[in-house]
């Protein structure tokens, strides 16, 4: 297939602004033309006060959000502007504190972090993709940083809806040319104690964590292609032929 990249949304410089934001629209999809503009957005995660990106409609008319309780704010910073916004906490050892406390794990690395993953939260999976599929706008999928939690789950819907491997892994890797300013972005979190120490934690101990490595999201996807594809796998995982349909209605033009 030939490769395809959406258009660029720049992530603006600033603390006030989110870092890791783009619109996956424009990618190719094998069930159609391209994936829609303006569909499905990822990011880090939103805080009040932040300028609004760019170049498309917001706010978005749905918000996922992959932290844990214990990462998100008690309200989220979208909701008073509108979004309808849902928790689905997927991977709570990807949270800061978290990395910064846990130790080292052999071979952990950010593949294995995935896998375990995807071998634990299916239903979570499934969940996102029926909110995806019902949304009355745009929606926007977040965790803290926007790479890992989002990335899979983007990945995963990414897959589902006819895209390449190769414009899969394209999109994930566009996540490392913003890490600079998403680890300062949580650093300076509101609320976080010590949020720089425990940045500089993980720099020390697990620096792979803090990129995004290509073999880690190609270890994702030999998975899913093994398991018989997205649509098998979460299929495996709750997912109904209609949801799958309305999935692929909502975002393939």
């Amino acid at each position: 297939m030939e490769s395809s990249h959406p258009v660029p949304v720049r992530a603006q410089s600033g603390p006030d602004r989110l870092q890791n934001f783009r619109d996956v629209g424009g990618l190719a999809s094998a069930l159609g033309a391209r994936i829609r503009h303006g569909a499905l957005y990822r990011s880090d995660a939103p805080r009040a006060g932040d300028a609004p990106p760019t170049g498309v409609a917001w706010p978005p008319a749905t918000v996922i959000d992959l932290r844990s309780a214990a990462e998100a704010e008690a309200d989220h910073a979208l909701r008073s502007a509108g979004s309808d916004v849902h928790s689905v906490p997927l991977m709570a050892e990807a949270g800061i504190v978290r990395l910064a406390e846990d130790p080292v794990e052999p071979d952990a690395g950010v593949a294995g972090l995935y896998l375990r993953t995807l071998a634990s939260v299916g239903p979570a999976f499934a969940t996102v993709v029926r909110l995806i599929a019902l949304s009355a706008g745009p929606t926007l999928v977040h965790c803290t940083a926007g790479k890992d939690r989002t990335g899979l789950v983007v990945a995963v819907v990414l897959s589902a809806a006819g895209v390449s491997d190769e414009d899969i892994l394209a999109d994930y890797l566009r996540t490392q040319a913003n890490m600079a300013g998403v680890i300062e972005r949580v650093a300076s979190t509101p609320g976080l104690d010590h949020g720089r120490a425990l940045v500089r934690r993980v720099e020390e101990t697990r620096p792979e964590i803090l990129t995004a490595p290509a073999g880690a999201m190609t270890a994702v996807l030999c998975l899913i292609a093994q398991s018989g594809g997205a649509e098998t796998w979460l299929a495996r995982h709750g997912l109904t032929e209609l949801e799958l349909e309305q999935l692929r209605a909502r975002l393939v033009e």
